[in-house]
Formats: C-alpha cells, sequence, structure tokens
C-alpha cells in the first residue's frame, strides 16, 4: 500500500512540474517523456516502460533481429565512452541490445561484445532507439517478419 501511495506522490510531482514548464515555457517545448506523463495522467506504465515495450513489439514484429545497418543509421548509439575504447550499440534483439567494443586506431579494432538488458539503458538511448526504429519502418527499411 506505501508503495502505491508513493508512486502516487511521484506522479503527482511528475504532472505538477509538467504543468509548471508548460505555463512557464508553452505546451511546444515539452519532451517526449513530460509529452507521455500529459498523455497518460492515469496510466500504469512508466514512460521508461512504454518504451521498452513498444521497442520489443517492434523487434519481434520486424525480425528478431536488427542491425543498425538494417535500419540504415547514420551511427550506432553510443552506449558509453570510457576513453580508450567506445562501446556502441550494433544489434537489437526482443529483450536486449548488443554492445558492440571498439578500440585502436581510430576505433577501428573490434575488441568484444557484450549484451545489455533494454531496462539497463537511459532514456536517452531508449528513444534514439526508438527514434531509429520508426524511422526505418516508416521509410520501408524493415520488412515485417511473417
Amino acid at each position: 500500500m506505501i508503495t502505491k501511495y508513493n508512486d502516487f506522490i511521484k506522479e503527482s510531482s511528475d504532472i505538477d512540474e509538467v504543468l509548471d514548464k508548460i505555463s512557464r515555457e508553452g505546451i511546444h517545448s515539452l519532451n517526449k517523456k513530460e509529452k507521455y506523463i500529459l498523455d497518460n495522467i492515469d496510466g500504469d506504465k512508466s514512460y521508461e516502460n512504454n518504451i521498452i515495450d513498444d521497442i520489443k513489439q517492434k523487434v519481434e514484429e520486424y525480425g528478431q533481429i536488427i542491425t543498425m545497418m538494417d535500419l540504415q543509421a547514420d551511427a550506432s548509439p553510443l552506449y558509453k565512452d570510457p576513453g580508450q575504447t567506445i562501446h556502441l550499440i550494433e544489434r537489437l534483439y526482443i529483450d536486449e541490445v548488443e554492445v558492440v567494443v571498439y578500440g585502436g586506431f581510430k576505433y577501428e579494432m573490434e575488441l568484444k561484445d557484450y549484451k545489455v538488458k533494454y531496462e539497463d539503458l537511459n532514456n536517452d538511448i531508449l528513444e534514439q532507439i526508438n527514434d531509429l526504429l520508426d524511422h526505418a519502418i516508416d521509410n520501408e527499411l524493415l520488412e515485417k517478419d511473417i
């Protein structure tokens, strides 16, 4: 019961922040998360869960495995950049992404790869992946998996 109450308080605070931003800057100033909060005041899913569900559904519907090449992405989404290497998301699976680690001169060598669950990605990366999928679907770059 306390968890539900705490969730209600957090959601109320989020809604108040969105309404304050609208009054200060106008409705066109809202980002995707703020628009989601406003559109789903009585919703039961968080913004993050909604994006993850949307991505998973698209990956399942359009091929089980989708590469950045399939999406004709200008660049692969950056997972992290610890300095001597760069970690880029190269493949999308239904429940996770595959991150490839590049290193060496101009990051030309593929050093290793590993998988990361969607739930462990931040909102910016999730939005970028979802936008890439939407663009590919809108431009008919992907075919539905039959």
